[in-house]
């Protein structure tokens, strides 16, 4: 019987400087930036180091290092499996655990209503390319929220229908 109080669970003990650790994931250039060409700056030169340039030519780096990178090729799932994925257990032991992810997403990010408009698909038209390359499925009552003067044929014939 142990009653020294000390962790009993076949867990390693945990240095004190490891509570907090970060991670870094580099996301792809987005079909905007490859439209235009967008030089890649930020670079992933091994699982824990990310090196920035001001521009691509630019010969003045900034060296990161990190608890682990991950690379624009990617996906979620990788990061989830590395980073989250073992804290469930942790959290399951007893221990506090937080994640705090950080980053752009562009989820709830709006542009100007007089450039963009919400609309709602009335029937399955199918793929519609937009001028920037990013391709939209638009299939019977999925809503998107789409360049105005780009959709408004669309909306006149019927096929969208403008959400107020």
């Amino acid at each position: 019987m142990d009653i020294s109080g000390g962790n009993t669970s076949r867990q390693p003990q945990k240095k004190s400087n490891q509570n907090i650790q970060v991670y870094v994931r580099v996301r792809p250039l987005n079909s905007r930036e490859r439209c235009i060409r967008s030089a890649e700056v930020v670079d992933v030169v091994g699982p824990r180091e990310v090196v920035t340039r001001h521009t691509l030519d630019s010969k003045l780096t900034k060296k990161f290092t990190f608890d682990r990178s991950f690379g624009p090729e990617s996906k979620q799932c990788d990061v989830y499996s590395v980073v989250v994925s073992p804290l469930i257990e942790e959290v399951l032991n007893g221990y506090n655990c937080t994640v705090f992810a950080y980053g752009q997403t562009g989820n709830n990010l709006r542009p100007p209503k007089s450039l963009y408009i919400e609309v709602r698909c009335m029937e399955d038209y199918g793929k519609f390319e937009l001028d920037d390359g990013e391709v939209i499925h638009l299939k019977k009552n999925s809503q998107h929220y789409l360049p105005r003067a780009q959709v408004e044929s669309l909306v006149r014939q019927g096929i969208l229908h403008h959400i107020a």
